[in-house]
């Protein structure tokens, strides 16, 4: 489902994932949901996050928000990373199980120092893409890092993916 946001920022895609980093104005998103897994970190400040029309806001400087889970976001006017990992990746797989996402999940002070202030000091450098696509990419890996998932993924679904992947500029019924 789409969300409507509001900032100023930039996107950085790769396989299995994807960067959205840059200020957030203080308009909260429809709630909504996505297959992706969301991390989001916040430079300063927090953001707010609710999982229901009738829920409190709470506030987050980091946070983990597993596949399809309703949520609607605040960006409360700060800088403000989200980074989505694709759940079927190796890496979404084992921040799964590491965290036992089920909910939105708060990311330990301990984690998040060890991965946000690396991504927000490339952030204010005006760091190259390809820069950044690495330090996002390492948040990842840190938050994964020491857990080999023990979920399978189906053979037919990396196959589906697989085809995608090949037919993008196609067509895909």
């Amino acid at each position: 489902q789409a969300a409507r946001a509001t900032g100023v920022g930039r996107a950085y895609l790769w396989e299995g994932g994807s960067l959205f980093i840059g200020r957030m104005q203080a308009v909260p998103t429809d709630l909504h949901f996505h297959h992706a897994i969301q991390i989001t970190l916040v430079a300063e400040g927090t953001v707010l996050f609710r999982t229901g029309h009738d829920d409190r806001w709470l506030p987050y400087r980091g946070v983990m928000i597993p596949t399809h889970q309703p949520h609607a976001f605040n960006g409360q006017d700060c800088v403000v990373a989200h980074i989505f990992v694709e759940p079927e990746s190796r890496e979404g797989r084992a921040v799964a199980e590491r965290y036992r996402l089920e909910a939105l999940t708060p990311i330990p002070a301990g984690d998040f120092d060890a991965t946000a202030p690396g991504l927000f000091a490339a952030w204010n450098e005006r760091a190259a893409d390809t820069r950044m696509i690495t330090v996002a990419r390492s948040v990842i890996a840190t938050l994964s890092a020491g857990v080999e998932p023990t979920t399978v993924v189906d053979e037919r679904i990396v196959r589906a993916l697989d085809f995608i992947r090949r037919n993008l500029d196609k067509p895909i019924s």
